[in-house]
Order: structure tokens, then C-alpha cells, then sequence
């Protein structure tokens, strides 16, 4: 399975995989530190924003993470934003 069907897969049954229901929000969701796989809403609506890695999860995702979570807090400063990394292997 390659990284972009996996995030297929996310993006579609987001409650079937992640257990629990979610709204999708933005999609690839750009910047200047990057573009962001997906991001959801939850219940209570805060922002989840979810890094997807195809294999072992590289050092540097968790950096990459933290710079969405930046870009997130200033395009909706008065939401919560809660993170995710979904890989093969961590």
C-alpha cells in the first residue's frame, strides 16, 4: 500500500481507523513549512492534524508535525489542535 492510498483510506473511513468520528477538514492544507496530509474535526471540534508515513517513521517527522501544528495555531488561533502520525512501523 503506498502513502497516498493510505491517506485515501484516512480520509474516507476516518472513523473505521481511527475510532472515532471525525469530519474531514482540509486536505494537503499548504504552507510555507509544508503541506499537512489531512486535517479533521473532532466532537468536540478541535483540529487533528494527521502526518502519514509509508514505512518506518523517519526522525524528522515528529519536526514536521510540530511546524503544521504552528501553521494550524495561526490560521485558526482559537481552535484546539491535537496531532497524529499514522505509519507502518514507528
Amino acid at each position: 500500500m503506498t502513502e497516498r492510498e493510505m491517506e485515501d483510506l484516512l480520509w474516507e473511513h476516518p472513523e473505521k481507523l481511527l475510532g472515532e468520528p471525525l469530519a474531514q477538514f482540509r486536505r494537503q492544507p499548504s504552507s510555507e513549512v509544508g503541506r499537512a496530509d489531512l486535517v479533521f474535526t473532532d466532537s468536540l471540534d478541535r483540529l487533528l492534524v494527521v502526518e502519514i508515513k509509508h514505512g518506518v517513521l523517519p526522525r524528522g517527522a515528529i519536526t514536521q508535525l510540530n511546524d503544521y501544528f504552528g501553521m494550524m495555531k495561526q490560521r485558526y488561533p482559537d481552535k484546539p489542535v491535537e496531532l497524529m502520525v499514522v505509519a507502518n512501523q514507528i
